[in-house]
């Protein structure tokens, strides 16, 4: 009998704590929760790095720089073929600045990198999402070779001793204050194996290959999640 009461108790304990988690990661939206009327994406374009690669390193500036740019357009190509949600705008994160200070005005960027027009929101609207894929660090602003040892040119980012930055690149969501979402809301999406129900296993791997992209000597990575994170939105707002 009490072996009996004790599985029940802890079964009872699994379902309360998955309960949790469910509300934690945001399922479904809560009464007063707004879906968002636009998602800024943030193109990150390391300045530090860069700066420090150009001092220190310019034989390596091209490739790097290749690299920088190769994810930029991937990212620009993802969210402007593969999320409907709401608009879409880009950024440089060099101007971030500005986009907490309203001045929108040829910062806000289309799906051909000029500057958009005819805004669907305007400076001070509060109910927008603005993303980034990386990590929650912030971008150092040195590279060093990736393993002690190992031939000069061998570089990676690095963050000191700083155990975050072994963090695996993903996407991050903020509000228009650049804080992470509240844990109600679809905050960040991990990434996964989404496969639309109109596109073919072979198509979907097409689709993640022509969009993936993997620096060889830098962690300057990006996956799609452009597609993922739409259908998240649409799950949580129940659209």
């Amino acid at each position: 009998m009490i072996r009996r009461l004790c599985s029940l108790l802890f079964l009872l304990l699994l379902t309360c704590t998955a309960h949790a988690q469910y509300l934690r990661i945001g399922r479904r939206a809560q009464p007063g929760d707004v879906p968002p009327r636009a998602m800024l994406i943030e193109l990150l374009t390391r300045q530090n790095q860069r700066e420090y690669l150009a001092k220190n390193r310019p034989d390596l500036m091209a490739e790097f720089n290749h690299d920088v740019s190769e994810v930029m357009k991937r990212t620009v190509m993802d969210w402007s073929r593969n999320f409907h949600f709401c608009p879409v705008y880009f950024f440089l994160d060099t101007l971030s600045d500005k986009i907490r200070n309203g001045e929108w005005n040829g910062v806000l960027l289309d799906s051909t990198m000029q500057p958009a027009t005819s805004l669907a929101v305007q400076p001070g609207e509060q109910n927008i999402y603005i993303a980034y894929f990386g990590t929650p660090i912030s971008q150092p602003d040195t590279v060093r070779p990736s393993n002690p040892g190992t031939s000069l040119g061998q570089y990676a980012e690095h963050d000191g001793d700083d155990v975050t930055s072994l963090i695996r690149e993903r996407l991050l969501v903020n509000d228009i204050n650049f804080r992470m979402l509240s844990e109600r809301l679809p905050r960040t999406n991990y990434l996964r194996v989404l496969r639309p129900d109109w596109m073919s296993a072979f198509e979907y791997r097409q689709y993640r290959r022509g969009l993936t992209y993997n620096a060889k000597r830098w962690y300057i990575d990006y996956q799609p999640t452009a597609y993922s994170y739409d259908a998240t939105l649409r799950r949580f707002f129940r659209k």
